[in-house]
């Protein structure tokens, strides 16, 4: 249906994956302040567009690591603005609103202690077409939550990779977004 899209698959397989634990993983941040803790990293937004970016990576392939997968939570609101961007970097150039992925607010801007896992389907991007599809040079990848200052966010860990070849299934929503309990 036009809501969902079904992708084969439902064990997801990292290729590369950061956690959060006592520290960053590398990660660095623009517009925000971070507090590590022992098991997650705050992001706390200094004023409006803000965000995170991966560590450097060897060039990825776009098609071969076609999801992102986060789990975050919203710790505090600032406002109601809401930003929910994935951008990156590679063959085709350096971050650009010509080539992105937005995504909704699993947290209906409602601070929780309940974890959100976000799966990015990257072949599915709002713009750009199959940008990241065929970029086999990604090195960065930038995530932006929130679009407020105040707005905080914990994240458990970031991982890019791809979805086992079973037959379960798993469903993507129409903006390349699955938000409900992964395994």
């Amino acid at each position: 249906t036009a809501g969902q899209i079904q992708t084969a698959g439902s064990a997801f397989r990292p290729t590369h994956s950061w956690v959060m634990r006592d520290g960053d993983a590398g990660f660095t941040t623009f517009n925000m302040t971070q507090t590590d803790y022992n098991y997650y990293t705050r992001f706390t937004h200094s004023s409006a567009d803000a965000g995170i970016r991966t560590p450097v990576l060897s060039p990825i392939d776009g098609e071969l690591n076609r999801y992102i997968k986060v789990r975050f939570r919203r710790n505090a609101a600032g406002g109601s603005s809401w930003d929910g961007s994935v951008y990156w970097v590679g063959g085709a150039g350096s971050e650009s609103s010509q080539r992105k992925l937005n995504w909704d607010d699993p947290t209906n801007n409602t601070p929780s202690e309940e974890w959100s896992i976000v799966l990015f389907d990257m072949h599915n991007i709002s713009t750009g077409g199959d940008a990241w599809k065929d970029d086999d040079a990604i090195t960065k990848i930038r995530i932006d939550f929130g679009n407020t200052a105040g707005d905080a966010f914990d994240v458990d860990f970031v991982m890019v990779g791809d979805l086992s070849a079973d037959t379960a299934g798993t469903f993507i929503d129409s903006s390349g977004v699955y938000t409900g309990t992964l395994t």
